[in-house]
This record gives structure tokens, C-alpha cells and sequence, in this order.
């Protein structure tokens, strides 16, 4: 009896153990599971962070690639302006987008965008629209970044203040120049610490750099093709397209058209006499005091050496005249003096008019016409207006 109740107590206490390990192992294994669990949380987490990050990047690089093909096939500046202008503001969402640009003959900047528009007086000082390089950006050529307007050092060309967020200047550098500054309000806090954001809103303004330039060195390619080298006004080419292009519309519309074909009388002998830089210089002001008596719709364009063709659009024949006249005036009172030295040289011009429809219905007749009258009023002494 004693023995059974001494093995009893001891399969009780061996059962006891028995249960108390095992009660401890399902604890440490739950621990383990739960730890595992947590351990799964964080990478599921993890690799959903890292596919969000990398469908961003692909969907940046797809925006991108669409604002790269917009850009190449675009050819005008003020379209490249304005689809860039339409997009960096639905992409990155800035609370002000400005994009100025450098006016290079003038030497003053203009804003060509302002989204949304601010008065010129609220949104930067005046002195920097007359002097550009009192712009950091244009000056260096760098871009300039305010991460946060309440603890970093910002523009003073700036008066359009913000209390939260920042700011980012960037240069439109179109051949090695910078050409404009592009920049970006964002009152989103912590906004500008992002890198990334830095190179792609870069990258943007890079492609759109690449356009303008593209676009400026065709135009200066067309512009070479019609532009007379010696003296800056268009060519023969262009005043036969042009005047085939007007001669048509006045037949549409029903209004007249005049064509002068001026000559420099005696210009052979000056360039004789004093040579043929003097004989540039000769050509060179009397196209300067030509232009000066023109409308903005004339065309004034050098026809072959001496010769000067001039398109009046809308202009009937009583007009025309009174047109010629007062370009031989002005050249016969000019005092040329500073083509040869210690010489002023008086010069006198010749000049063809014709007039459409009553010298011609053709383009090349109502030329006919003008040339013709011209050699009449060679014929006839020269410094005079004749009409066929």
C-alpha cells in the first residue's frame, strides 16, 4: 500500500514537470510565433513601401519621358513655355510658379508666366527686372533652394513671402547661357528635404532648357536664310515669297497693295572713289534712315547690290507716293559723315512705285512695273519718284 502511494506522488510530480515543460515550451514557441508574425508585418510593410517607391519612379520616369517627347516636337518658344508651365504645375502641385525670362537686347528680364498671377510690384523687387544680375540664380547659373523660409537664409529679390515651406529657383541654361529662371513655391513643410524631388523637378527644367535652345538656333537658322548678312533686313528671297503670299490676300480681300524698288544713284562711284567698306557704309545708313520712315507692317528688303525693294501692305498708289517721296527726302538730307573720314557725303536715292491691281493682277508684273519705273526715273535725272 505504502509503495503504491510513494509511485503514485511520484507520477504526480513527474506528470507536474511533464506539464509545467510543456506549458513552457508552447509559451517560448508563441513567443517565437509572434515574433515571426511580427517579423512577416514588417517585411510585408517593407516590401509594399519599397513596390510603392518603385511604381512612383516608374510612373515619374513615364511623366517625364512624355514631357521629353512634348518638348523635342514643339516649335515655338512661347508653346514650350506654356506646355511647361501646364505641367510642372499638375506634376509637382506648387502653390506659385513663376518662369522669367531674359530679354537679351534690352538686358531686363520679363515674366512670361505667373501661375497664379501676382502683381509684378508684389512679386519681386523692381531693380531686378531692370539689372538681371542682381539675380543669384542668373549670376551663377545655379540653382538656388530654400528648404525651409523659417530657418534657411532666402532671396532678397523675393517679396512674394510665404510663412511655412519653401522654395526653388532654377536657371534655364539654353547653350551654355542662362536664358531664364524657372521657380517653385511649395508651402508643404518638409517638402523641399527631399532629394529626389530636387533632381526631377531639374531634370524637367533641363528638357525644357534643351527646347528653347533648340527652337533659338532654328530660328536663327531661318532667320540667316531670308536676312541680308551686310545690312540686317530681308533678302531678295524673302521679298519674292512674301509678295506672292500679299499679292494673293489682296486678291481675296479686295485691297490694294504697292511695291517701291529703290536704287542708290551713283553708288558705283563711291565705291571707286573710297572703296568698297565705304561703299558697306553707305548701304548700311541709308537702309537705317529707310526703315525709320516705315510702318511695322512694311517690308523693307535689300533686292541685289544697291537696290531696295519695299512690300506696303493695304497702301493705295496716292500712298505710296506720298510714301516714296518722303524716303528720298529723307536720304537726300542726310549728312553722311561717317563713312569716309573727314568727308561728308551727300547721297540721293531713285525709287520704282506699282501698285496692284492697276500695274498688274500677277505678282511678278506689278515687280515688272516697279522696275520699270524705276529706270524711268533714272532716265529722267535720278533722285525721283516715277510710276510706270
Amino acid at each position: 500500500m505504502a509503495r503504491d502511494i510513494t509511485a503514485h506522488k511520484r507520477l504526480e510530480k513527474e506528470l507536474r514537470l511533464t506539464n509545467e515543460s510543456l506549458e513552457q515550451r508552447v509559451t517560448e514557441r508563441t513567443k517565437e510565433l509572434t515574433k515571426t508574425g511580427e517579423e512577416l508585418l514588417v517585411e510585408i510593410a517593407e516590401h509594399k513601401r519599397i513596390e510603392e517607391e518603385r511604381n512612383k519612379k516608374i510612373n515619374d520616369l513615364t511623366h517625364l519621358i512624355d514631357f521629353s517627347n512634348l518638348m523635342s516636337n514643339e516649335v515655338q518658344e512661347e508653346e514650350i513655355i506654356k506646355h511647361a508651365n501646364l505641367i510642372l504645375k499638375n506634376q509637382f502641385m506648387p502653390d506659385v510658379l513663376s518662369i522669367v525670362m531674359m530679354n537679351k537686347e534690352k538686358n531686363i528680364l520679363d515674366i512670361s508666366i505667373a501661375n497664379p498671377p501676382v502683381p509684378l510690384d508684389k512679386f519681386a523687387r523692381k531693380e531686378l527686372f531692370l539689372n538681371p544680375s542682381l539675380c543669384r540664380v542668373i549670376r551663377t547659373g545655379q540653382s538656388f533652394l530654400v528648404r525651409d523660409i523659417g530657418t534657411d537664409a532666402s532671396c532678397e529679390c523675393l517679396l512674394h513671402k510665404i510663412e511655412t515651406g519653401g522654395y526653388m529657383c532654377i536657371p534655364l541654361i539654353a547653350g551654355g547661357e542662362t536664358v531664364g529662371v524657372v521657380q517653385m513655391i511649395k508651402k508643404e513643410k518638409g517638402y523641399w528635404g527631399n532629394a529626389e524631388t530636387h533632381r526631377l523637378i531639374s531634370a524637367y527644367i533641363g528638357l525644357m532648357a534643351n527646347a528653347i535652345h533648340r527652337v533659338r538656333l532654328t530660328n536663327i537658322t531661318k532667320h540667316a536664310a531670308i536676312t541680308d548678312a551686310l545690312t540686317g533686313v530681308y533678302n531678295r528671297r524673302y521679298f519674292d515669297d512674301m509678295l506672292e503670299k500679299f499679292t494673293a490676300l489682296t486678291k481675296r480681300y479686295n485691297e490694294p497693295l504697292s511695291i517701291l524698288i529703290a536704287d542708290i544713284d551713283h553708288f558705283k562711284s563711291i565705291n571707286d572713289t573710297y572703296g568698297h567698306i565705304a561703299g558697306d557704309l553707305v548701304l548700311q545708313q541709308v537702309t537705317k534712315n529707310i526703315s525709320n520712315t516705315l510702318r511695322k507692317s512694311d517690308i523693307l528688303t535689300r533686292y541685289g547690290g544697291e537696290e531696295f525693294a519695299i512690300i506696303l501692305p493695304a497702301t493705295n498708289m496716292a500712298s505710296a507716293l506720298e510714301k516714296a517721296n518722303r524716303i528720298r527726302e529723307h536720304v537726300e538730307s542726310i549728312n553722311f559723315d561717317s563713312v569716309v573720314t573727314g568727308k561728308s557725303l551727300k547721297m540721293t536715292i531713285s525709287i520704282g512705285v506699282a501698285n496692284f491691281p492697276e500695274h498688274g493682277a500677277e505678282y511678278e508684273a506689278i515687280v515688272t512695273a516697279a522696275d520699270s519705273a524705276l529706270y524711268k526715273a533714272k532716265r529722267s535725272g535720278r533722285n525721283r519718284v516715277e510710276i510706270p
